[in-house]
Protein backbone atom coordinates (compact mmCIF):
# COMPACT_ATOMS: atom_id res chain seq x y z
CA UNK A 1 0.00 0.00 0.00
CA UNK A 2 1.04 3.61 -0.60
CA UNK A 3 0.12 6.57 1.59
CA UNK A 4 1.13 10.21 2.16
CA UNK A 5 3.01 10.93 5.37
CA UNK A 6 0.19 13.21 6.50
CA UNK A 7 -2.07 10.14 6.59
CA UNK A 8 0.43 7.82 8.29
CA UNK A 9 -1.49 7.65 11.58
CA UNK A 10 -4.54 6.38 9.67
CA UNK A 11 -2.41 3.97 7.61
CA UNK A 12 -0.83 2.48 10.74
CA UNK A 13 -4.27 1.33 11.86
CA UNK A 14 -4.54 -1.09 8.95
CA UNK A 15 -3.97 -4.70 9.98
CA UNK A 16 -1.56 -5.48 7.14
CA UNK A 17 0.92 -2.87 8.36
CA UNK A 18 1.42 -5.07 11.39
CA UNK A 19 2.81 -7.82 9.18
CA UNK A 20 6.35 -8.64 8.07
CA UNK A 21 7.32 -6.51 5.09
CA UNK A 22 9.63 -4.12 3.31
CA UNK A 23 8.96 -0.40 2.97
CA UNK A 24 10.14 2.57 0.91
CA UNK A 25 10.09 6.20 2.06
CA UNK A 26 10.15 8.80 -0.73
CA UNK A 27 10.69 12.55 -0.69
CA UNK A 28 12.91 15.36 -1.90
CA UNK A 29 15.32 17.22 0.37
CA UNK A 30 15.40 21.01 0.26
CA UNK A 31 17.60 22.17 -2.61
CA UNK A 32 18.05 18.66 -4.03
CA UNK A 33 17.65 17.95 -7.75
CA UNK A 34 16.70 14.31 -7.23
CA UNK A 35 14.21 12.48 -5.09
CA UNK A 36 15.50 10.48 -2.12
CA UNK A 37 14.43 7.04 -0.91
CA UNK A 38 15.01 5.14 2.30
CA UNK A 39 14.49 1.37 2.18
CA UNK A 40 13.77 -0.68 5.28
CA UNK A 41 12.28 -3.90 6.57
CA UNK A 42 10.47 -4.89 9.73
CA UNK A 43 8.60 -7.74 11.33
CA UNK A 44 5.91 -5.16 12.10
CA UNK A 45 5.97 -2.48 9.42
CA UNK A 46 3.97 0.08 11.39
CA UNK A 47 6.48 -0.13 14.25
CA UNK A 48 9.40 0.30 11.86
CA UNK A 49 7.76 3.26 10.14
CA UNK A 50 6.81 4.91 13.42
CA UNK A 51 10.46 5.11 14.44
CA UNK A 52 11.23 7.11 11.29
CA UNK A 53 8.54 9.72 11.93
CA UNK A 54 10.68 11.20 14.69
CA UNK A 55 14.03 10.65 12.98
CA UNK A 56 15.38 14.01 11.80
CA UNK A 57 17.75 12.31 9.34
CA UNK A 58 14.72 10.88 7.53
CA UNK A 59 12.56 13.96 7.78
CA UNK A 60 12.57 14.28 3.97
CA UNK A 61 10.00 11.60 3.30
CA UNK A 62 6.50 12.50 2.14
CA UNK A 63 5.22 9.21 0.69
CA UNK A 64 5.50 5.71 2.09
CA UNK A 65 5.09 2.45 0.20
CA UNK A 66 4.74 -0.77 2.19
CA UNK A 67 4.95 -4.21 0.60
CA UNK A 68 3.66 -7.26 2.48
CA UNK A 69 2.41 -10.67 1.44
CA UNK A 70 -1.34 -11.00 1.14
CA UNK A 71 -0.95 -14.58 2.42
CA UNK A 72 1.35 -13.40 5.23
CA UNK A 73 4.01 -15.70 3.79
CA UNK A 74 6.92 -13.28 4.15
CA UNK A 75 9.50 -14.26 6.73
CA UNK A 76 12.27 -12.18 8.25
CA UNK A 77 14.66 -13.88 5.81
CA UNK A 78 12.53 -12.81 2.83
CA UNK A 79 12.40 -9.14 3.78
CA UNK A 80 16.07 -8.93 4.81
CA UNK A 81 16.99 -10.18 1.35
CA UNK A 82 14.47 -7.85 -0.31
CA UNK A 83 15.87 -4.89 1.61
CA UNK A 84 19.47 -5.74 0.68
CA UNK A 85 18.69 -6.36 -2.99
CA UNK A 86 16.51 -3.24 -3.27
CA UNK A 87 19.20 -0.97 -1.80
CA UNK A 88 21.86 -2.42 -4.07
CA UNK A 89 19.70 -2.21 -7.19
CA UNK A 90 18.51 1.35 -6.45
CA UNK A 91 22.09 2.52 -5.89
CA UNK A 92 23.21 0.87 -9.12
CA UNK A 93 20.40 2.59 -11.04
CA UNK A 94 21.46 6.00 -9.72
CA UNK A 95 18.09 7.59 -10.36
CA UNK A 96 17.27 8.33 -6.70
CA UNK A 97 19.46 9.31 -3.76
CA UNK A 98 19.46 6.21 -1.55
CA UNK A 99 19.55 7.42 2.05
CA UNK A 100 20.65 4.07 3.50
CA UNK A 101 24.26 4.32 4.63
CA UNK A 102 24.97 0.86 3.26
CA UNK A 103 23.19 -2.34 2.32
CA UNK A 104 25.22 -4.54 4.64
CA UNK A 105 26.22 -8.03 3.62
CA UNK A 106 24.12 -10.19 1.34
CA UNK A 107 21.92 -12.52 3.41
CA UNK A 108 22.52 -16.22 2.81
CA UNK A 109 19.34 -18.02 1.82
CA UNK A 110 18.55 -21.50 0.52
CA UNK A 111 18.48 -21.55 -3.29
CA UNK A 112 14.72 -22.06 -3.44
CA UNK A 113 14.06 -19.11 -1.10
CA UNK A 114 16.46 -16.89 -3.05
CA UNK A 115 14.58 -17.72 -6.25
CA UNK A 116 11.29 -16.69 -4.65
CA UNK A 117 12.80 -13.40 -3.48
CA UNK A 118 14.13 -12.76 -7.00
CA UNK A 119 10.59 -13.11 -8.40
CA UNK A 120 9.22 -10.80 -5.71
CA UNK A 121 11.86 -8.20 -6.57
CA UNK A 122 10.78 -8.27 -10.23
CA UNK A 123 7.23 -7.61 -9.10
CA UNK A 124 8.43 -4.80 -6.86
CA UNK A 125 10.08 -3.13 -9.82
CA UNK A 126 6.79 -3.12 -11.75
CA UNK A 127 4.76 -2.04 -8.71
CA UNK A 128 6.99 0.89 -7.77
CA UNK A 129 7.19 2.00 -11.40
CA UNK A 130 3.40 2.01 -11.70
CA UNK A 131 3.19 4.11 -8.52
CA UNK A 132 5.55 6.66 -10.08
CA UNK A 133 8.72 5.61 -8.25
CA UNK A 134 10.98 3.86 -10.80
CA UNK A 135 13.89 3.50 -8.38
CA UNK A 136 15.30 0.41 -10.11
CA UNK A 137 15.27 1.88 -13.64
CA UNK A 138 18.68 3.06 -14.78
CA UNK A 139 18.96 6.59 -16.11
CA UNK A 140 18.01 6.27 -19.76
CA UNK A 141 21.31 6.73 -21.60
CA UNK A 142 23.39 3.62 -22.12
CA UNK A 143 24.32 0.84 -19.78
CA UNK A 144 27.94 1.92 -19.42
CA UNK A 145 27.49 5.68 -19.69
CA UNK A 146 28.89 5.76 -23.21
CA UNK A 147 25.83 7.22 -24.88
CA UNK A 148 27.79 8.24 -27.98
CA UNK A 149 28.07 4.54 -28.77
CA UNK A 150 24.30 4.08 -28.65
CA UNK A 151 22.61 4.17 -32.02
CA UNK A 152 20.28 7.13 -32.39
CA UNK A 153 21.53 8.98 -29.31
CA UNK A 154 21.74 12.77 -29.75
CA UNK A 155 24.77 14.05 -27.86
CA UNK A 156 25.16 17.62 -26.63
CA UNK A 157 28.35 19.27 -25.44
CA UNK A 158 29.67 22.13 -23.36
CA UNK A 159 33.32 22.72 -24.19
CA UNK A 160 35.42 25.33 -22.48
CA UNK A 161 39.15 25.84 -21.99
CA UNK A 162 40.25 23.18 -19.50
CA UNK A 163 37.03 21.16 -19.29
CA UNK A 164 34.33 19.57 -21.44
CA UNK A 165 31.03 17.83 -20.67
CA UNK A 166 28.60 15.79 -22.72
CA UNK A 167 24.95 15.02 -22.13
CA UNK A 168 21.75 13.61 -23.55
CA UNK A 169 18.26 15.04 -23.18
CA UNK A 170 15.43 12.59 -22.56
CA UNK A 171 12.29 12.00 -20.56
CA UNK A 172 14.24 12.13 -17.30
CA UNK A 173 15.79 15.54 -17.93
CA UNK A 174 19.31 16.54 -18.94
CA UNK A 175 21.63 13.57 -18.26
CA UNK A 176 25.28 14.58 -17.86
CA UNK A 177 27.35 11.55 -18.76
CA UNK A 178 30.10 9.77 -16.91
CA UNK A 179 33.61 11.27 -17.38
CA UNK A 180 32.21 14.72 -18.11
CA UNK A 181 34.28 17.53 -16.64
CA UNK A 182 33.34 20.72 -14.81
CA UNK A 183 35.07 24.00 -14.01
CA UNK A 184 37.12 23.69 -10.79
CA UNK A 185 35.74 26.86 -9.17
CA UNK A 186 32.58 28.95 -9.23
CA UNK A 187 32.20 32.62 -10.08
CA UNK A 188 31.81 35.05 -7.19
CA UNK A 189 28.15 35.73 -7.94
CA UNK A 190 27.29 32.00 -7.87
CA UNK A 191 28.71 30.88 -4.53
CA UNK A 192 25.45 29.09 -3.81
CA UNK A 193 26.61 26.41 -6.27
CA UNK A 194 29.37 25.28 -3.91
CA UNK A 195 27.04 23.41 -1.48
CA UNK A 196 25.41 21.69 -4.46
CA UNK A 197 28.77 20.54 -5.74
CA UNK A 198 29.78 19.29 -2.31
CA UNK A 199 26.52 17.37 -2.08
CA UNK A 200 27.25 15.63 -5.40
CA UNK A 201 30.76 14.82 -4.17
CA UNK A 202 29.31 13.18 -1.04
CA UNK A 203 26.87 11.23 -3.21
CA UNK A 204 29.73 9.87 -5.32
CA UNK A 205 28.59 11.70 -8.46
CA UNK A 206 31.48 14.20 -8.65
CA UNK A 207 35.13 13.89 -7.78
CA UNK A 208 37.35 16.92 -7.17
CA UNK A 209 40.67 16.71 -8.96
CA UNK A 210 43.55 19.15 -9.19
CA UNK A 211 42.22 21.26 -12.04
CA UNK A 212 38.59 20.18 -12.50
CA UNK A 213 35.63 18.20 -11.25
CA UNK A 214 34.86 14.88 -12.96
CA UNK A 215 31.53 13.02 -13.10
CA UNK A 216 32.03 9.45 -11.87
CA UNK A 217 28.67 8.32 -13.26
CA UNK A 218 25.73 9.54 -15.30
CA UNK A 219 23.67 12.10 -13.42
CA UNK A 220 20.26 13.51 -14.32
CA UNK A 221 19.43 17.18 -13.76
CA UNK A 222 15.84 18.35 -13.82
CA UNK A 223 16.67 21.27 -16.14
CA UNK A 224 19.36 21.96 -18.77
CA UNK A 225 20.37 25.20 -17.02
CA UNK A 226 20.94 23.42 -13.71
CA UNK A 227 23.35 21.08 -15.44
CA UNK A 228 25.09 23.88 -17.35
CA UNK A 229 25.55 25.93 -14.19
CA UNK A 230 27.09 22.96 -12.40
CA UNK A 231 29.48 22.49 -15.33
CA UNK A 232 30.40 26.14 -15.87
CA UNK A 233 30.38 27.31 -12.25
CA UNK A 234 27.98 30.18 -12.78
CA UNK A 235 24.63 31.35 -14.09
CA UNK A 236 24.08 30.32 -17.70
CA UNK A 237 21.18 29.47 -20.01
CA UNK A 238 21.49 25.74 -20.54
CA UNK A 239 19.14 25.72 -23.52
CA UNK A 240 21.71 27.80 -25.41
CA UNK A 241 24.90 26.46 -23.78
CA UNK A 242 24.44 22.81 -24.75
CA UNK A 243 25.21 22.29 -28.46
CA UNK A 244 25.50 19.22 -30.67
CA UNK A 245 28.29 18.34 -33.10
CA UNK A 246 26.67 20.52 -35.77
CA UNK A 247 26.57 23.56 -33.51
CA UNK A 248 22.83 23.41 -32.96
CA UNK A 249 21.66 24.34 -29.47
CA UNK A 250 19.40 22.25 -27.28
CA UNK A 251 16.78 24.97 -27.75
CA UNK A 252 16.94 24.70 -31.55
CA UNK A 253 16.42 20.93 -31.42
CA UNK A 254 13.80 20.65 -28.68
CA UNK A 255 12.20 24.11 -28.55
CA UNK A 256 11.94 25.19 -32.21
CA UNK A 257 10.30 28.53 -32.92
CA UNK A 258 6.69 28.37 -34.05
CA UNK A 259 5.51 30.26 -37.10
CA UNK A 260 1.73 30.74 -37.43
CA UNK A 261 1.17 27.94 -34.95
CA UNK A 262 3.44 25.49 -36.79
CA UNK A 263 6.89 24.48 -35.62
CA UNK A 264 9.71 25.93 -37.72
CA UNK A 265 12.42 23.54 -38.80
CA UNK A 266 15.41 23.35 -36.45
Amino acid sequence: MAFPRSKSAHAFQRDELGWVGVYFLFGTKVGADRMSVYIGEAECCSDGLSTHNGDQAKDFWQTGVVVVSGLQSFTKAHVKMLEWASIRKAKDAGRYVVENSNAGQQPHLPEATAAVVSEILEGLEVLLGCLGFPIFDAIASSADGSADQTEGTHLFWIKRKGYAARAVYNEDGLVVLKDSEARPDVVQSSRDLEPDRERLVKQGVLEKRADKYVFLRDHVFSAPSSAAEMICGGAINGWDAWVDDQGRTLSEIYRPLKVNGAAASA
